[in-house]
């Protein structure tokens, strides 16, 4: 029951610390999905909770659990110490609603919205037409196949339907507030968009949902504006699920959408559930099952999956044949399973860099970039997410890069304050 006591401590900690910075930090994020993958790995490894879902019931999962919990409490309280020194941000949510609604009486829309309905018509045009309606191929309507199209070109029009998806998503209670051609119009795309993503099994339609409902609100004034977010939180999960039990049907598409929602129904439903939640706190299922493996990794390998420098330049994608490896046909090994036999100096030397990171990502609130300091934030948590399913190379270099977007916002507003103090110099008359 110690483990059980720990995670109790941790989790109070992350409560207060997030009522006292009052900000959606890196830190916090990362803290809170921490205790949710300790309390998730602990419920199924030492309690014995189990759940019946076939071939998926049996986890295997559990494999050094008191060495994959140990090493996430050091990462949790090395975290926790990086939100030492940060002094507490309360008015940083109103400065942000003020920045929004600025900008959203400043600009019409029109071309946003035209941009993003290009993107969905040009792609319904595109798409096989069966591939849209109804198809029996595991996620045929969001890959290639579902094209008239050569391969590497379609996937340029995915990433355009994915992105666009987004952004209709992000920016949809603000159409909602302009005129009511906009409003219509968004709306439309935004439902095509969830329907066609909810009927192909795609975790893309729980993002839609909890982009709209956390846009909305952060432009939402008062305390019921906290609704939004919950309804967000518990939404997206709940559609999730759906989409995790709609892969199990062999129908997709928009035609099977009401079909999608009742395989959320009845008493597998709560299978479905705990399914679905292990699913979204896999990274430390991954470590754990990482972690048994007694793997040597050559040095330049260590080096460079801490290179911020593409392949191509420090010849990773060399090093790492014969050197990555996978611990199942489907699973790679997990960065903190990587870190775990890279050795207790790589390790420190991750843990340090975080701290530091992540301390230039809370004070960032301090500054009026709200839109990159929230992105960059937001960024670094999900490469940490990643960073619990896949090799250190794939999430490093991205951590990194939010780094340099918060350095460099940083002495931006360190530059323009010192010019403002610089006094002005009297001309010289004749």
């Amino acid at each position: 029951m110690l483990w059980g006591l720990l995670i109790f401590i941790e989790a109070m900690t992350t409560i207060i610390l997030a009522g006292r910075i009052k900000a959606p930090a890196a830190g916090i994020l990362m803290m809170a999905y921490i205790v949710l993958m300790k309390a998730t790995f602990y419920a199924f490894s030492h309690l014995g909770l189990q759940f019946n879902l076939g071939v998926t019931s049996d986890m295997g999962y559990y494999y050094k659990g008191n060495e994959t919990l140990g090493i996430y409490t050091v990462l949790f309280w090395s975290i926790a110490f990086s939100l030492v020194w940060v002094p507490r941000k309360a008015n940083w949510l109103n400065s942000f609603r003020s920045s929004l609604e600025t900008k959203i009486s400043k600009r019409s829309g029109t071309p946003l919205l035209t941009i993003l309905l290009t993107i969905l018509i040009l792609n319904i045009i595109l798409m096989n037409k069966s591939a849209i309606w109804l198809n029996h191929e595991y996620l045929l309507i969001t890959g290639p196949k579902g094209y008239y199209l050569p391969p590497n070109i379609a996937m340029l029009f995915i990433a355009g339907m994915n992105i666009g998806a987004v952004i209709c998503s992000i920016f949809l209670p603000f159409y909602i507030k302009k005129s009511r051609t906009q409003a219509l119009l968004a709306c439309a795309a935004w439902f095509f968009w969830f329907a066609f993503y909810l009927s192909a099994g795609s975790r893309v339609a729980a993002v839609m949902f909890f982009s709209a409902m956390a846009i909305q609100f952060l432009i939402s004034r008062g305390k019921t504006s906290i609704i939004y977010l919950l309804v967000g939180f518990f939404g997206a999960f709940i559609i999730m699920m759906i989409a995790l039990a709609t892969r199990a049907s062999g129908e997709y598409g928009v035609s099977n959408f009401f079909g999608a929602i009742s395989y959320f129904s009845g008493k597998v439903a709560v299978d479905f559930a705990i399914f679905s939640w292990v699913n979204f706190m896999q990274g430390i299922f991954i470590t754990s099952d990482g972690i048994i493996y007694d793997h040597f990794y050559n040095t330049d390998y260590k080096f460079l999956s801490f290179s911020p420098l593409p392949s191509f330049i420090d010849s990773f994608d060399k090093v790492r044949q014969g050197s990555q490896i996978m611990i199942y046909s489907t699973v790679p090994m997990s960065g903190i399973a990587e870190l775990y036999h890279f050795g207790i100096s790589f390790f420190a030397f991750y843990i340090i860099a975080l701290i530091f990171i992540l301390r230039a990502a809370h004070k960032s609130f301090g500054s009026k970039f709200y839109y990159l300091t929230a992105f960059a934030n937001f960024y670094i948590f999900i490469m940490f997410i990643i960073m619990n399913s896949y090799a250190i190379r794939n999430s490093f270099r991205q951590t990194l890069l939010a780094y340099a977007v918060i350095v460099g916002t940083g002495l931006f507003v360190s530059i323009k304050k010192a010019l403002a103090r610089e006094p002005m110099r009297p001309r010289l008359t004749l």
